[in-house]
């Protein structure tokens, strides 16, 4: 709809941005049409997920604290999926239909982003995942932003799945980023630091994926980096204690797919510019084609995180993983308050004490008496900054990067939804002010 308004009349986009809102309501009440999607059970959290966050908060600080690491060595990550080509399962039919083709609905073409930050804002550079088994799986040499990104340190690598088709991070690509983006990062960091050394103690926290608790990266870790030290994310506490979950990865996939958007609307507009109607229109499904559209958009999506902006919402994802009086702060993470609360704590729960005695040895400071793919519905025309601010409850009108929110179709209003997500607000996007009952 978009590209046949750009195409038609432009500057009916002055004020009017074709929202999400508005086509939903006018399918419904001009066309009789109406969504069908299926659903799934939300995962819960343990009952006892604060009492599993505050020892993983301890464990951090205990490490923090005895072995002397400053946060910018604190590397947390998490993986995220996404489509080469998005599709939230939903279309629109005329109401009673029963048999709905889904545009997009079977292409499954995906990849994984591995996504890592530090708590004082650092953020690294990506890994781009592929299913398949050899270069020929990945972007071209050619994509657009393929120079800028390899210049930037991204890692573009296929994972070599036993599951055929797989883009889920495998022994081989978690090796491969330790080697290609988290060995030089530290390096640096030590090299630049004169109050830092080569036996400098270095943090993994990462999520209980088994890939990850596997013996065979467990032994690479401990035989090949000798001084790093892998920390868990509490199992199914990652809504709340992985600071990618809390506040980074919605906001980045967000990016994406406005990024995907513009795309594919520049795309069908140049095609009916060639001549062709809307009815003959088509979007692409070729996987090397769209594999190479992918790069641009997390190209773009990193150098936003690299400004001052993207390091306050690092800062600040990381500062929303709480639990009772503890977050995971740089500030939080080295204050004199939470090393004190650090020794009683282990002085009545014995499990963490436990496990950091039969790990290290020896118990510092304390007598010794006693670790996705569908999408939900396309808010491509929500406004970063609104996101943004939704996830991680900032005020973005202060020192907000320029090019945040002028993605042509945007919306300048939203408010929430029956369920609770950002939809468009005002009148230029409500159809029902156009409609006349009379």
């Amino acid at each position: 709809m978009l590209a046949m308004i750009q195409n038609c009349i432009p500057k009916l986009l002055t004020t009017f941005k074709c929202s999400e809102k508005f086509v939903w309501t006018f399918f419904d009440s001009v066309l009789n049409w109406s969504p069908q999607k299926g659903t799934h059970t939300a995962v819960k959290l343990p009952a006892d997920t604060k009492a599993k966050c505050e020892e993983c908060f301890f464990h951090l600080v205990y490490i923090i604290k005895w072995y002397s690491v400053p946060p910018k060595l604190v590397v947390g990550f998490d993986q995220i999926g996404n489509y080469v080509l998005s599709s939230s399962g939903t279309t629109f039919a005329e109401r009673g239909s029963h048999q709905v083709d889904i545009v997009t609905k079977d292409e499954k073409h995906a990849y994984t982003l591995l996504v890592a930050s530090m708590p004082e804002g650092t953020f690294l550079p990506f890994q781009q995942v592929w299913g398949g088994s050899s270069p020929q799986s990945l972007p071209s040499v050619h994509a657009q932003g393929m120079d800028e990104a390899q210049a930037n340190g991204f890692d573009f690598t296929f994972a070599k799945s036993n599951k055929r088709g797989s883009h889920f991070s495998t022994l081989k690509t978690m090796k491969e980023w330790v080697e290609h983006i988290f060995k030089p990062y530290c390096c640096y960091v030590i090299e630049v630091d004169p109050d830092l050394d080569d036996n400098q103690i270095l943090i993994v926290y990462l999520n209980c994926y088994p890939v990850h608790m596997s013996q065979e990266f467990c032994s690479y870790i401990f035989n090949e980096y000798l001084h790093v030290i892998l920390c868990f994310v509490p199992a199914s506490c990652t809504g709340i204690f992985q600071p990618a979950d809390v506040g980074l990865n919605h906001i980045i996939k967000h990016h994406l797919k406005q990024h995907q958007t513009e795309y594919l609307v520049d795309l069908h507009q140049k095609q009916m510019d060639s001549g062709l109607t809307a009815e003959q229109v088509k979007f692409t499904t070729s996987l090397p084609v769209l594999r190479d559209a992918s790069v641009a958009g997390i190209m773009a999506v990193y150098d936003f995180m690299m400004g001052q902006f993207g390091c306050e919402l690092v800062q600040k994802s990381w500062e929303h993983c709480q639990v009772k009086d503890w977050n995971l702060s740089a500030k939080c993470l080295t204050n004199k308050a939470a090393q004190m609360a650090l020794n009683e704590y282990l002085r009545s729960h014995h499990i963490l004490h436990d496990e950091i005695e039969n790990q290290m040895g020896i118990v510092h400071g304390v007598k010794q008496v006693q670790l996705n793919t569908a999408e939900a519905d396309d808010d491509a025309d929500v406004p970063s900054s609104a996101v943004i601010q939704d996830a991680l409850g900032l005020d973005v009108q202060v020192d907000i990067p320029v090019d945040i929110d002028v993605i042509s179709h945007c919306v300048e209003s939203t408010e929430k939804g029956p369920d609770n997500t950002l939809v468009a607000a005002g009148e230029d996007e409500d159809i029902w002010a156009y409609i006349n009952f009379n």
